[in-house]
């Protein structure tokens, strides 16, 4: 395999292995990603710290809905937009 993308014999057995080191790697590929963040003011976190137990787990589920409700918005609104933008033959979207 060394001669046929060379076109030629390795010089050496150096050469050889470092050859075979890199077809061994798996392929990589570059993909675009998110990474984010969801925390709640300070404030807020302040009140579910000191709230009882009920206003805590109003306050948890309030949050939650709010994360999913993002989410949503996110996969539905603003990642389809950027990928009809960035996209280079874009396929119609249903909205």
């Amino acid at each position: 395999m060394f001669a046929v993308e060379a076109g030629r014999a390795p010089l050496n057995e150096r050469e050889l292995s470092g050859w075979v080191a890199r077809a061994s790697r798996p392929s990589r590929k570059t993909v675009a990603g998110f990474d984010l963040t969801f925390t709640p003011v300070k404030s807020v976190s302040a009140v579910w710290a000191l709230a009882s137990r009920e206003v805590a787990a109003e306050i948890g589920a309030a949050y939650r809905s709010l994360i999913g409700d993002v989410i949503a918005y996110i996969e539905r609104d603003a990642l389809a937009d950027a990928w009809v933008a960035t996209a280079t033959a874009a396929a119609p979207l249903d909205r």
